[in-house]
């Protein structure tokens, strides 16, 4: 079963601005991952970001490897792929860029709904984008 924002599979990114070593926390992804283990976790997901939590004792994250990454390096995976980020166990800094992309949901549709109050959830009171980025975002449909 694929997990799709409209038609399309989400693809996300993530830039690193650092090396990136394993200690240094980071990326990891499930290879061949076993959608059906997940069921029961994607029926809690957390907010409405489609995140799916999944207890750090669970077996399934014993099959997932760390992406260590050299600075400049661009990652890309489908969301359709399970993956977490895992704590830093250095005295150094992770910086990294998040990147995601999918085509902009038609206006009005309740995928872009859903996106809008979701980021409107996160958002800080004191920030109000521009409307450039509130197309970005999802808050207001490209014309």
């Amino acid at each position: 079963q694929r997990r799709v924002h409209g038609d399309e599979p989400k693809l996300q990114g993530m830039l690193s601005l650092v090396d990136a070593r394993e200690e240094d926390g980071g990326f990891l992804a499930v290879p061949a991952v076993a959608q059906p283990h997940l069921a029961p976790y994607k029926a809690r997901k957390e907010r409405k970001l489609d995140l799916v939590a999944v207890p750090e004792d669970d077996p399934f994250l014993r099959q997932a490897e760390p992406v260590p990454m050299r600075a400049g390096s661009l990652l890309i995976w489908s969301s359709e792929i399970a993956h977490c980020n895992y704590p830093n166990r250095s005295n150094r800094f992770r910086m990294v860029q998040y990147i995601k992309m999918f085509p902009a949901p038609p206006a009005g549709s309740p995928e872009l709904q859903k996106r809008a109050e979701a980021v409107r959830e996160v958002l800080p009171l004191a920030v109000t984008p521009t409307p450039a980025q509130a197309r970005r975002l999802g808050l207001e449909p490209y014309s």
